[in-house]
C-alpha cells in the first residue's frame, strides 16, 4: 500500500525507501535513519548519509515504528517536529504518545484479508504470475482448488496467501493447480469453516 500511495501521488519520480524498525538495534538504526560523520565510531571511514536525507522530496516508509527504543522515537520526534537532523556524531518501553500523535496525521485502515475476500481471486492471479519460474507459463487454480483460499480465514493475511501461493508454483505436478496439490490447512477445509467466528477460541478437544 505504501508504493502504491507513494506511485500515485506528486513524490512518484522520487525515491521510496523503507527500513524495517524492528530488525536494527539502536546504534544501527539511528546511523541507517540519520547517517554519520566520518570518524565518529570505529569502521566509520567516510560520511554517510541517513535515510532521511536520501528519500528527501521522495517518501521514506518505517515499517514496525513501535519497535523503536524511547530514545530512537524522541530523535524522530524532534526531526517530525522542526523537519531538521543532525548526523550523529558519537554512538549514543512505550510508543511516545506525542510522537503517534505526530505521525497520525492521515490514518488508513486496511481490513484483514477475511474482511475483504472479493480480493483473493486477484491476489492469487498477482502470485501465481509473480513466483513463476523462468520459462514456466502462468499456473492456474481449478476450479475447486479456487474455491478453498476464498472460504479459508488467513490469519497471516497476504503475506500467508503469498506464501502458499509460491509453495504451489514451486511443487505443483502440473500447470493446472488441482484440489490435492494445495496444503493441509485449505484441502482439508469444509464448507462450514468459512462460517467460523476466528474472534472466538475454540476448546482445545476440538484442536
Amino acid at each position: 500500500m505504501a508504493k502504491l500511495i507513494h506511485s500515485r501521488s506528486l513524490r512518484s519520480s522520487e525515491p521510496h525507501l523503507h527500513i524495517n524498525c524492528s530488525t536494527l538495534n539502536e546504534t544501527l538504526l539511528e546511523s541507517e535513519l540519520f547517517g554519520h560523520e566520518k570518524g565518529s565510531f570505529t569502521g566509520a571511514a567516510t560520511a554517510k548519509p541517513g535515510l532521511f536525507e536520501v528519500a528527501d522530496g521522495g517518501t521514506l516508509f518505517l515499517d514496525e515504528v513501535a519497535e523503536m527504543s524511547a530514545g530512537m522515537q524522541a530523535k524522530l520526534l524532534q526531526v517530525l517536529d522542526n523537519g531538521e537532523l543532525r548526523r550523529r556524531q558519537v554512538v549514543e518501553g512505550r510508543f511516545r504518545r506525542d510522537l503517534l500523535f505526530r505521525l497520525n496525521v492521515v490514518s488508513l485502515e486496511l481490513p484483514p484479508l477475511r474482511k475483504r475476500r472479493e480480493d483473493i481471486p486477484a491476489l492469487v492471479h498477482l502470485y501465481l504470475d509473480r513466483y513463476r519460474l523462468p520459462g514456466q507459463p502462468v499456473r492456474t487454480l481449478a476450479a475447486p482448488a479456487m474455491a478453498r483460499p476464498h472460504g479459508y480465514s488467513w490469519p497471516g493475511n497476504v503475506r500467508e496467501l503469498a506464501n502458499v501461493i509460491e509453495g504451489l508454483v514451486l511443487l505443483a505436478q502440473s500447470d493446472e493447480i488441482q484440489l490435492s496439490d494445495l496444503p493441509s490447512s485449505l484441502s482439508a477445509l469444509g464448507a462450514a469453516d468459512a462460517e467460523v467466528d476466528e474472534t472466538e477460541p475454540l476448546p482445545l478437544a476440538e484442536i
